[in-house]
Formats: C-alpha cells, sequence, structure tokens
C-alpha cells in the first residue's frame, strides 16, 4: 500500500497543478501495482491496462479519436457497418431515437433474456419490449420468427448472451423479408415478457 506520508503530498501536488482528474489516474495505476484489484460492476473484462488505454486516449486530439473509432468498427466487422457506442443501451437508444417509430411500436428480443436497462431504453422511447422464449436450455434462439411477429412489430434485436455470437442470419432473413411483405400477419403472444421496472 502507498504510504499514507505520501499520498497527502502527492495529492496536494496534483490538487494545486490543475491536473487533477491525469493525477488520480496516476494514482490509480500505483494503487494497481500494489495488487489492488478493480471490480467495475456490470463489466466482466475491463482491467487497469484497459484504464490506462483510455486515459492515453482521451489526451488525443479529435482526428485521432475518429481513426481509433474507425479501427474499432473495422475489427469487428470488415464490411465497414459497425458502429462504437458508450454502451450497448447507448447505441439502443440512438437506433430508437433515429428510427422514429410510432408510439407502441414492439421491439422483438431473440432470446427474450436481456437487462433491464435494455428494456428501460425502450420503453422510454415509447416502444413496448417483447421477448421470445427460448425453445430449450440447450438452444437459445427459435427456428422462425414468423409465430412472433404482429402488425406492431417494428424492430428484432438478437441478444448476444455472456459473448456468444449466435448465427441469426436465417432469423434476420425473415425479420427483413417480413418487413417487406404487405402482407397481414397473425401471431401468437409469446408467453414472457420483460418485466415492467417502474
Amino acid at each position: 500500500m502507498l504510504p499514507a506520508a505520501l499520498l497527502g503530498p502527492l495529492l496536494f501536488a496534483v490538487a494545486s497543478a490543475s491536473l487533477l482528474p491525469r493525477a488520480a489516474a496516476v494514482l490509480l495505476a500505483v494503487t494497481a501495482a500494489l495488487a489492488v484489484r478493480l471490480y467495475p460492476r456490470k463489466t466482466i473484462d475491463l482491467g487497469w491496462g484497459d484504464l490506462a488505454a483510455a486515459l492515453w486516449y482521451s489526451g488525443k486530439e479529435k482526428e485521432s479519436r475518429r481513426s481509433l473509432e474507425g479501427s474499432i468498427a473495422g475489427a469487428w466487422s470488415p464490411r465497414g457497418d459497425a458502429v462504437v457506442h458508450l454502451s450497448v443501451r447507448t447505441g439502443l437508444d440512438l437506433l430508437l431515437r433515429a428510427l422514429e417509430l410510432p408510439r407502441g411500436s414492439e421491439v422483438l428480443f431473440v432470446p427474450g433474456i436481456t437487462i433491464p436497462g435494455m428494456v428501460e431504453v425502450v420503453e422510454a422511447n415509447g416502444l413496448v419490449a417483447v421477448g421470445v422464449d427460448p425453445p430449450s436450455e440447450s438452444r437459445l434462439l427459435v427456428d422462425e420468427l414468423a409465430p412472433y411477429l404482429t402488425e406492431g412489430t417494428r424492430v428484432l434485436v438478437v441478444t448476444h448472451l455472456f459473448g456468444t455470437v449466435f448465427e441469426a442470419s436465417a432469423l434476420i432473413r425473415e425479420a427483413k423479408e417480413s418487413a417487406a411483405s404487405s402482407s397481414s400477419r397473425t401471431a401468437r403472444r409469446p408467453s414472457w415478457a420483460p418485466p415492467r421496472l417502474r
């Protein structure tokens, strides 16, 4: 642990130099070097190296940030159709606002397992979150969407749980075809729906 005699002068020097945010990061790095573990909330794989990199890139010019965004997006999708956001919830909120869907439209979650924050984002945009029950404990994706689609379904969210990336191209193709067709649909309601949080 950092001796108390050094901590006071270090914090005073930092505060007087108006470099508090960067000095706090240095203090965190020193603490990390002394084997203090970081347990961030709702995050599995964030470490001290990640925080140091974030600190480094936060001081870069905007053009460097754009370059970083491009390289992150390129790592996720070589086709260039990925977008970098602060979090999945932030990205979902941005998407739903940009779509300007009618109030009461449905956002279909497949499988219907998600965190409460995702449901809150959907409801904050005046939409209805609908979850689709997994067919079994070992198979989380349904074979087809047709039984779950209604006239109000406007968005499909494929939930990739615990870092697992599901092969959902057939479901996505079906959703696109369904959106393109103008025929009327009947649907059975899923037995599960995300809980109301308020």
